[in-house]
């Protein structure tokens, strides 16, 4: 129904512009058809101002755009996102956010990690992940760049595999 009544006023705000820009050219002189362009005009850009706004607004508001923007939020956020993440970046549409939050977690695309207390919605696909091979005695890690298969500290295997836990990764060289 918004997008009808955007559609239908910007098809009105053009038809007011073009009558005003009619009246424009043909006021021969006459002050009341200079007024009527005048009025035409404004009233047409405020009409098709009014409709593209709210087209807009539908648009943003839809329940696909909703989804979108949240998973680009969670992107930016590393793959973990709060409810209060959410309201804070999409105040406007706070109530359909969260509500697409909880259907992408009964959808499987996200879980709950509650941490520390904290309610955190964790979107696996979107975490980021680093190769690393380690130990599997002592933990050490090893270089990608070298093609060592013993660990350097206890002559351990060393394994390739990989991580999202950030406190998971070290330095030491």
């Amino acid at each position: 129904m918004k997008y009808v009544l955007s559609s239908i006023g910007v098809v009105l705000g053009t038809i007011l512009l073009l009558l005003g820009l009619l009246f424009l050219v043909g006021f021969g002189g006459h002050f009341y058809r200079l007024v009527i362009a005048a009025l035409g005009i404004t009233l047409g850009s405020i009409s098709i101002g009014a409709g593209i706004w709210g087209w807009k607004r539908a648009q943003a508001h839809s329940p696909a755009q909703v989804r979108k923007d949240l998973l680009a939020l969670a992107g930016r956020k590393s793959g973990r996102l709060t409810e209060a993440d959410v309201v804070a970046a999409m105040p406007d549409r706070a109530q359909a956010a969260v509500d697409a939050l909880h259907a992408l977690v009964r959808a499987g695309h996200a879980v709950h990690a509650p941490t520390q207390g904290v309610m955190y919605f964790e979107f696996p696909d979107l975490r980021p992940t680093i190769s690393i091979r380690r130990c599997s005695h002592c933990g050490w890690e090893s270089p990608l760049s070298s093609q060592a298969t013993v660990c350097a500290q206890c002559g351990g295997p060393l394994t390739l595999g990989q991580t999202t836990d950030d406190d998971a990764i070290g330095l030491d060289m």
